[in-house]
């Protein structure tokens, strides 16, 4: 093998490690909780467990007309108010990223009726009972704005072990074709 040919075997191999660091290419997964209070939070984190923050989220409606949108906090959490039980899409986007999830309108029914007959039957007072039953009124903002909610899904990193195996070999076999092709 001559040096020249060396040479380009090497400096292509540095390029295809250089461009497999800088791709950091992973999934990224959306869920949604429904919460006390007419509340509903939105989680989303990469396949790696780390949460992406600052990513945009919009809710839709059935008639795909927008009903909030906003911004994952540090936690990868983000937390909105309904004011009926409707079937709900939340899109997650972020750079090069996107994650769907669904919230129907059975669910949030569900929650409606469940907070309603608890309220009903419990011993509390009317003031603590109150917000539990009004919705709250549009643009309020949720209660976890506040106190910056954290995940109710436990998120467990993993190094990805499958992807750095298929880089390697994608590498090395670019690297057999050169070898192979500078011998001829």
């Amino acid at each position: 093998m001559t040096r020249r040919c060396l040479f380009r075997t090497i400096g292509t191999v540095a390029i295809w490690l250089v461009a497999a660091i800088t791709a950091h290419a992973h999934r990224m997964d959306a869920q949604c909780f429904v919460r006390p209070f007419w509340q509903v939070q939105v989680e989303a984190w990469y396949e790696t467990g780390d949460p992406p923050r600052g990513a945009r989220v919009q809710v839709f409606r059935a008639d795909n007309s927008l009903l909030v949108e906003g911004r994952l906090d540090d936690n990868g959490v983000f937390a909105f108010s309904f004011r009926e039980a409707e079937n709900l899409k939340v899109v997650v986007s972020s750079t090069g990223h996107r994650a769907e999830a669904t919230v129907s309108s059975e669910i949030l029914a569900r929650q409606i009726a469940l907070t309603c007959v608890t309220c009903l039957a419990g011993e509390a007072p009317p003031f603590l009972i109150a917000p539990l039953l009004a919705p709250p009124a549009p643009g309020d903002a949720p209660i976890e704005t506040a106190m910056h909610a954290p995940p109710l899904r436990g998120r467990v990193s993993r190094f990805p072990t499958l992807g750095m195996l298929a880089g390697v070999s994608i590498l090395l076999a670019v690297a057999v074709f050169f070898r192979r092709r500078s011998r001829r």
